[in-house]
């Protein structure tokens, strides 16, 4: 049953737990919740490099660092990042986050972790 409440703590916590693993990213995912409309996603970004620059073609999807510090870049837009930002990545906007560190996901509409709607495109 999902959650509709949690502690900053709890949700790093979840991410290091992670139910979905990608090891040779050395990443964790875990989903907090699943509406009809969004899921909801703890991530431990567990190494530097982050995640490859991609996009999502039907969800928008919102971030939110919780810990660590790094770069992050939405279509043509880089920056530093730490924890306290929020970013979003309109559906088609090449992404990603280059740090080590925790964030919160929100991906809209739902989104299926069996078939990722992700394309790597670096």
């Amino acid at each position: 049953m999902p959650h509709n409440f949690w502690a900053i703590s709890d949700v790093i916590k979840t991410a290091y737990s992670g139910e979905i693993r990608q090891p040779e990213r050395n990443q964790k995912w875990s989903v907090l919740s699943r509406g009809k409309h969004c899921t909801i996603f703890a991530a431990d970004v567990g190494a530097e490099e982050g995640y490859p620059l991609h996009i999502h073609k039907h969800h928008d999807e919102v971030m939110i660092i919780l810990k660590g510090e790094g770069e992050a870049i939405i279509g043509n837009e880089r920056r530093r990042v730490k924890p306290g930002d929020f970013l979003f990545a309109p559906a088609g906007t090449a992404h990603t986050i280059r740090f080590a560190g925790v964030l919160l996901a929100i991906d809209s509409p739902a989104f299926d972790t069996e078939k990722p709607d992700r394309e790597i495109v670096e």
